[in-house]
């Protein structure tokens, strides 16, 4: 179950590293910056491991972060991409899935004084 959590930490860690990068409805990213492409490939890992749905978590991953091949059209992500990982996370972990909170201006957070 450790090793669980940590692989799902690691992938929220990612889709907050890529929305923190992304423009949003035609507004620069709130807090650009580069990160470390390895914690994505670690998450990946992790998840195809030790989770019980890899599948059903890695569809959900890559609905929130809009990965895909390379031939495919891109897929624009955003909130309820995040809601639906959300979800499959507190599944994994044997949680009763909710309903998570959403708010569609996803830079609030980046406004707390002093923030970097």
């Amino acid at each position: 179950m450790r090793h669980r959590r940590e692989a799902l930490h690691k992938a929220l860690t990612v889709i907050d590293h890529i929305y923190s990068n992304s423009d949003w409805e035609g507004k620069p990213p709130v807090r650009p910056h580069e990160w470390d492409l390895s914690l994505a490939h670690e998450a990946m890992n992790l998840i195809i491991l030790y989770c019980d749905n890899p599948n059903e978590l890695f569809a959900a991953f890559a609905a929130a972060t809009g990965l895909r091949g390379p031939d495919a059209p891109v897929q624009r992500y955003g909130p309820k991409d995040l809601d639906r990982f959300r979800r499959e996370v507190s599944r994994e972990l044997g949680l009763e899935p909710k309903d998570y909170y959403s708010n569609p201006d996803l830079g609030w957070i980046v406004s707390f004084p002093g923030a970097v």
